[in-house]
């Protein structure tokens, strides 16, 4: 389980990395006003994804370990995602064309592309993780990422426009889902193997826990439009600049980590057997909150290095106050997305879900729509925190009352707050000792070392595990030479 941790979460860094870099290359190239604006239509198209289309892949996810008649499954699955594509596609269209009344045909091309190629990208990786294939998920989201800088650079450095940069971006997420094999998964798939039953079950799971996930996601991006609305594109492509980096870099660990122990946590689920299943979940969030949290803090304690390396000369001021504040925002975000709600999922509990996202977006719109016109940036960075730690609290509650969640050693999280002070003092005692231009190449290691070091000193009981992984594959290497 750690080997299969290990390669989603690589992929997933590497994933963030490239992101990170288009992020430093389009700041740059794009003006900030384009950039603002391309800003926002990635938004959309995630908020229109997870609204649309994530339902289909969460209940497929969800019923595929002990589905009786996978076939049936699959088949419904792949209809309702072309039935569910084909709507988000047209209604991309119409709001382009209502948005700007002048779009060219390249441009609203561009955005279908985009709305809908992001939605079969993130069903072809459920694939890869329902069937435990971390070596191909991690192929395509290298490609992917590659196709997202060097398409659009292509196409910006054609024709300069910026009509056709989307084009091309739409286009890079359409790469991966046509390579013949990465659609192993579609074999068998028949349009008279869809069955009614199958896709009443999945509507009834999997709508609910999409609608969920939209209101998590509306939580994390909702402020922009009233950015957007309120100070402009300009001061938006700032603040988004800010918030990615730390969205991106918490939000693949614990996607990554979800990924490799969730299917397992289902199959135990499936089974009936609740001491293993308890335990399981236990460790899940042990190497959740070990990794997530020194993220968070290092990305805090670097925000203004790691500013000055990525966004333009310009966008650093902005992209600094939203970073440093935003990737609390992410850690919150996280616990309770990929552990809290973990536990409504498997108790099937998708209305308790629902409501309490409901109440998250209602408390961030408020929140914002109060704050920004007073204290701008700031004050909506720290509405979007008001509101994450609001709906981590109240989910936390109810999942404590209902016995869902596994209690966590205090000696083990104890490790972790020894470990996160080491690290803690490690950047902050090396920090005057190294020039800007340098300062992340030696702290991000040295943090990681130390945190990393500390917690094996202490006996933490997943780095443990690790080592031991570690010594024997080292062993058996050895000795087959």
């Amino acid at each position: 389980m750690l080997k299969a941790s290990a390669i989603y979460l690589f992929g997933r860094a590497a994933a963030a990395l490239l992101s990170i870099v288009s992020i430093a290359l389009f700041s740059r190239l794009l003006t900030s006003s384009e950039f603002g604006f391309y800003s926002l239509i990635m938004t959309t198209a995630a908020l229109a994804n997870t609204l649309f289309c994530t339902w289909v892949a969460q209940s497929l996810f969800r019923f595929f370990p002990d589905a009786k008649d996978r076939k049936a499954l699959l088949s419904t699955a792949f209809a309702a995602l072309i039935g569910s594509g084909l709507f988000s596609s047209t209604l991309a269209a119409v709001i382009a064309v209502l948005v700007v009344p002048d779009s060219s045909t390249v441009f609203v091309l561009g955005i279908i592309l985009i709305f809908v190629g992001w939605s079969f990208f993130e069903y072809l990786t459920v694939c890869f993780g329902m069937y435990q294939r971390p070596g191909l998920f991690l192929e395509a989201q290298l490609l992917r990422l590659a196709c997202c800088i060097l398409l659009p650079l292509s196409a910006w450095m054609a024709w300069g426009s910026f009509d056709w940069f989307l084009l091309a971006m739409g286009a890079a997420y359409w790469v991966p889902c046509l390579v013949p094999r990465y659609l192993f998964w579609a074999t068998g798939i028949s349009r008279h193997a869809v069955r009614a039953d199958v896709f009443r079950r999945q509507v009834s799971y999997g709508v609910p826990l999409g609608l969920s996930i939209f209101l998590v996601s509306t939580s994390q991006y909702a402020e922009r439009y009233l950015i957007g609305g309120d100070l402009g594109a300009n001061r938006l492509a700032g603040y988004a600049i800010g918030a990615d980096l730390a969205l991106l870099s918490v939000g693949m660990i614990g996607s990554a980590l979800n990924q490799a122990f969730y299917p397992a946590l289902l199959q135990l689920h499936a089974s009936g057997n609740d001491s293993a299943r308890t335990l399981f979940f236990q460790r899940y969030c042990l190497v959740f909150l070990a990794l997530l949290v020194p993220s968070a803090l290092g990305l805090h304690l670097l925000a203004n290095d790691i500013v000055a390396l990525v966004a333009g000369p310009s966008l650093r001021g902005d992209a600094q106050v939203s970073l440093e504040i935003i990737c609390a925002t992410a850690l919150l975000i996280g616990i309770k997305s990929f552990i809290v709600d973990i536990s409504f999922q498997l108790r099937q509990a998708m209305k308790t879900s629902l409501i309490i996202s409901l109440i998250s977006v209602t408390i961030l719109l408020l929140s914002a729509g109060w704050a920004i016109p007073l204290f701008g940036l700031v004050g909506a960075s720290l509405a979007g925190l008001f509101a994450a730690a609001s709906g981590l609290v109240l989910a936390a509650f109810l999942a404590i009352q209902a016995r869902s969640l596994p209690s966590l050693p205090l000696s083990e999280l104890a490790k972790i707050g020894g470990s996160l002070a080491a690290m803690f003092i490690a950047i902050e005692l090396a920090r005057p000792l190294f020039a800007v231009s340098t300062r992340i190449a030696v702290l991000i290691p040295l943090g990681a070392l130390v945190y990393g070091a500390f917690l094996w000193l202490m006996r933490f009981q997943e780095a443990d595990n690790a080592m031991q992984q570690a010594r024997v594959a080292i062993r058996r290497r050895w000795t087959q030479r």
